[in-house]
């Protein structure tokens, strides 16, 4: 898997542009949609962080919120660069000890594992999508990084997922 990522890495970093063309309506759009995606992510990662007592998964969000921020500052920056206006987002959430939390009102491990898969899949769906359609070489190359990046760490969390049994599977096609 990863040697066919490189593989397609080393393929679109072999497209040179002479001079950038400016920014299209489709790919503003895209920047936009997928800043919310990762902003959103980042506020589930924060609340989870707070929520969670489990070693394990508190270090899986950790690496996920890592992961989108550096994304989101990427994109930031982009944007602020063609004048593309920041879309509003939730706020970072603060700290607090898990102790404070009612067990009713905590996620499990599972809820919290689940909806961090459900993001990650969203946002490479999406980043794949934004890929094909932008016009532009260097912005396709970074919807492309972004993807690798996203599929490496839902890699990882499927596993372990998988290892503590809170990956909701799908039944089993049995064609008639």
């Amino acid at each position: 898997m990863h040697n066919l990522l490189e593989t397609i890495m080393r393929i679109v970093n072999t497209v040179v542009e002479e001079e950038p063309l400016p920014l299209n309506i489709i790919e503003a759009s895209h920047f936009w949609t997928y800043y919310i995606a990762v902003m959103d992510s980042i506020a589930f990662e924060e609340a989870g962080l707070n929520i969670s007592d489990d070693t394990e998964l508190k270090q899986l969000l950790k690496e996920s919120e890592s992961l989108c921020l550096k994304q989101a500052h990427h994109i930031e920056q982009i944007m602020r660069e063609n004048g593309i206006k920041l879309p509003r987002v939730s706020e970072p959430k603060p700290f607090t000890d898990s102790k404070y939390i009612p067990e009713g009102v905590k996620l499990t491990g599972e809820e919290l594992s689940n909806g961090l898969a459900i993001k990650f899949a969203s946002m490479a769906s999406f980043g794949a999508t934004a890929a094909t359609m932008s016009i532009r070489a260097d912005v396709r190359k970074m919807w492309m990084g972004f993807l690798v990046e996203v599929l490496t760490f839902d890699i990882k969390l499927k596993s372990t997922m998988r290892k503590r049994e809170w990956l909701n599977m799908p039944p089993a096609y049995k064609p008639a």
